[in-house]
């Protein structure tokens, strides 16, 4: 039975409950649990209960069912997930600024992502080389030295030291060092990240290489431990602008140093690397909540004229093939992993405010100044007022 026979019953609750069917099927298409997904999708029609069978018990395998509702229903699917992002009853993070941005922010992530400053910024893999070796002390020093010379105040460098002190920062080797850490400040193994604030325990966990790496990667979750002592979460626009600001400034900080240029380019590949592949499912993501926003539905039509500028003729697939493609792996995305894909938009944003507020922080000691109070004070600033703000700085400089 196809999407139109079934929509040609005139029930729409047919629909919903085949989408719940689809919902719990993708959720559970990697487990071996023998799941009641008729109890679950608390399907009662008897109707839809015999459509249902003609595609499963008997007749059809778990996968099969899948496919069949996921190609005949993947927009209906891909409607209900980006109409959660917009009603508040059902994301209670529904993320305002954004949303009423979209237009605005979409366009400069397609065009900081396509810049040729941010590709040629990238190294190729025959430029790369080892990181020199380096003492966990002389990582330490070189973090507290850049601290102490980018605030007057000793601010940071006092907060940096308690956290030493507290043994909150902490280098892995491997994959027992993090069970080790789980054990030792009472924090469930999955709930760790790089900065991590569990029942007001916050640590930084760093992946211990013994290089210059190391010490942007501990500035950079510096900034992060000090947002969550502040107790309050930053949204997802805020989230990572101030921790790769404090990035770009350490880049400043080795050159003057003079430590070895090319693993600080290596550094700033790496940077521009992760901003380039976030910033494209980011794109990808805006682009859908966009279509939504313009047409209050997205269907297969809206899908293939906006994504088919994208297409290359010299791909190894097809334009349906590509389109098709894109969109199954979005909504995969979508329905698992949404809290991944709102990480790439707080990367590429990040990055985006943090060149235009480095930009300003390296014009005068009283500008620094002004970046050191904000990484203390950003919390009580809403979305709006930040960017405002980083804009009203950029324009001061250029003028």
């Amino acid at each position: 039975m196809t999407r139109e026979e079934i929509l040609n019953m005139n029930d729409k609750g047919i629909i919903e409950n085949l989408l719940n069917i689809l919902e719990i099927l993708l959720a559970t298409k990697d487990s071996n649990y023998d799941i009641d997904f008729f109890e679950l999708a608390n399907i009662k029609e008897e109707e839809l209960y015999q459509i249902v069978c003609n595609f499963y018990g008997k007749q059809a395998s778990k996968e099969e069912l899948l496919n069949y509702l996921f190609q005949e229903f993947k927009y209906d699917f891909l409607n209900r997930l980006i109409e959660e992002e917009f009603v508040r009853e059902t994301n209670p993070l529904k993320q305002d600024y954004l949303l009423a941005n979209l237009e605005t922010i979409r366009d400069e992530v397609l065009a900081f992502i396509t810049n040729k400053d941010l590709i040629n910024s990238i190294v190729t893999e025959e430029e790369k080389k080892e990181y020199s070796t380096m003492s966990r002390e002389d990582i330490n020093n070189i973090v507290k030295d850049f601290l102490s010379h980018i605030d007057n105040s000793k601010f940071l460098l006092r907060e940096y030291n308690r956290l030493i002190k507290n043994n909150k920062l902490i280098f892995l080797n491997n994959e027992e060092d993090l069970n080790i850490v789980s054990r030792l400040h009472n924090i469930p193994r999955e709930e760790l990240s790089y900065t991590t604030s569990y029942q007001s325990n916050e640590v930084i966990t760093i992946v211990n290489n013994n290089s210059l790496n190391n010490v942007v990667d501990i500035i950079h979750e510096f900034i992060h431990y000090l947002n969550l002592h502040n107790k309050k979460l930053l949204p997802v626009t805020l989230l990572e602008f101030l921790p790769i600001t404090y990035e770009y400034l350490a880049v400043d900080y080795l050159r003057e140093q003079q430590k070895d240029e090319s693993e600080i380019r290596q550094i700033i590949s790496d940077r521009k690397l992760n901003t380039l592949v976030t910033g494209l499912t980011a794109l990808d993501f805006l682009d859908l909540l966009l279509l939504y926003k313009e047409n209050g539905y997205i269907d297969k039509d809206l899908v293939y004229n906006f994504f088919k500028e994208e297409y290359d003729p010299s791909m190894d697939k097809t334009l349906s093939e590509f389109i098709n493609t894109k969109i199954d792996n979005l909504i995969q995305e979508l329905h698992l992993e949404k809290a991944n894909i709102y990480k790439d938009i707080s990367y590429v944003l990040g990055d985006i405010l943090a060149l235009k507020y480095y930009e300003f922080a390296k014009e005068n000691t009283d500008n620094l100044e002004k970046v050191n109070e904000l990484t203390t004070t950003i919390n009580n600033y809403t979305e709006e007022e930040v960017f405002n703000l980083v804009e009203k700085e950029k324009v001061l400089i250029n003028d």
